[in-house]
């Protein structure tokens, strides 16, 4: 049985740092550990290999379990939940609620110039990674990550923005399965770049189809993914 993992509890003036550290829990960082289910995670030994406080680890953690993406046990490991085909759709239906409801707070009314550039920016950087020959998969995550990060928090909604970090761990949940490949990566970054050129055309009808093909896209990979495991 392993042993008690340490406890790691800072002081109060860490508790700032703490939280920043929590907003940074991409999946690059963690996408090494390529989490498939039934996998125990450690937290003393994800804050090691991360480089981040074992109570940031801990914290981020706890957010994923309303969600049934992991479980623990008093005194024990976490371990990585598996999805059952009803599980993924609901997390793709959740997603889908969030997402789309900000694009289209985003679009109605005309793309602000701010936004529009915030877009070019993605626009670029996804077709940068698109074009390379070997990309690293821990980037092609970040810039999966930060294209979903850009489109929930240019909705301008207060409450997504407070709750933003426990939104992404869902998407880091979708992101970082052993099977996730480099042509799985380069799918979904042409199909971001399909719905940015939509919103910067203005066009929510594009952009919104674009997107949940995106999203049904990602259920349909997790759900490969499961039955590969069964």
């Amino acid at each position: 049985m392993d042993p008690p993992e340490a406890d790691s509890r800072a002081p109060d003036g860490r508790r700032g740092v703490e939280a920043a550290e929590s907003e940074r829990f991409s999946p690059g960082r963690i996408g090494k550990r390529r989490l498939r289910p039934g996998d125990q995670i450690s937290e003393l030994a994800l804050a090691n290999k991360i480089g981040m406080a074992t109570v940031s680890i801990r914290e981020a953690l706890l957010e994923m379990m309303p969600l049934g993406l992991l479980t623990k046990r008093e005194r024990q490991k976490w371990v990585v939940a598996t999805f059952s085909a009803e599980r993924t759709r609901e997390l793709r239906e959740f997603r889908e609620m969030i997402e789309v409801f900000s694009l289209r707070k985003l679009l109605v009314g005309g793309l602000s110039k701010e936004h529009r550039g915030a877009f070019v920016s993605s626009e670029t950087e996804t077709r940068q990674f698109v074009g390379q020959q070997r990309p690293l998969i821990s980037k092609i995550l970040d810039v999966d990550l930060g294209f979903h990060r850009l489109l929930i928090e240019s909705a301008g909604n207060s409450f997504l923005k407070e709750r933003a970090g426990f939104i992404y761990l869902i998407i880091v949940f979708q992101l970082i399965s052993p099977f996730y490949t480099l042509a799985q990566g380069r799918l979904g970054l042409g199909q971001h770049l399909r719905i940015i050129r939509a919103i910067l055309r203005g066009d929510l009808a594009s952009a919104e189809r674009a997107l949940i093909e995106h999203l049904r896209s990602a259920e349909d990979f997790i759900s490969s993914m499961a039955n590969q495991l069964r």
